[in-house]
């Protein structure tokens, strides 16, 4: 990884630490990131690219701004789940996929208790949904799903 990567990395993770409450878990995420970094490259990534593709598919600023946002913590969640289990190589156990599912819904209620929009926390509940109704966490389906669950 550059020099550069670390340090957009570490400021945007600075920059998260400011938005955060006292002792809502941010210390114990930090120590995550910091053991597994691949969890944040992989939302900066991911909020790369839907920006990108909000801006191609002409999608009004404000929704393209909360898309990115969204994405930006769309697997924040993933801090209420057992290391061993997001780390694990071979198959999941029945329990093991249904926990893993549950940081969707950890991801949307960190961004509740932070105040993001409706639409952010929309966004965030549904990056697991499917337009045929196989995703979840509501197996929502066509346009139950919200565009930045979509993207």
């Amino acid at each position: 990884m550059s020099m550069v990567m670390v340090h957009v990395w570490m400021l945007s993770y600075l920059a998260l630490f400011c938005f955060c409450k006292k002792g809502d878990g941010i210390i114990k995420y930090f120590n995550e990131i910091l053991l597994n970094k691949d969890i944040h490259m992989h939302q900066m990534r991911v909020a790369k690219l839907a920006f990108e593709l909000a801006k191609k598919l002409n999608l009004k600023e404000s929704t393209c701004q909360n898309i990115y946002t969204a994405a930006t913590i769309h697997d924040i969640g993933k801090m209420y789940i057992e290391p061993k289990i997001l780390k694990k190589t071979s198959k999941l156990t029945e329990e093991e996929y249904q926990t893993i599912k549950k940081h969707v819904w950890y991801s949307a209620n960190f961004a509740k208790t932070k105040g993001y929009s409706l639409e952010v926390i929309a966004f965030i509940l549904h990056h697991h949904e499917n337009v045929d109704g196989s995703g979840y966490p509501l197996g929502l389906k066509g346009d139950q799903i919200s565009i930045g669950g979509k993207v």
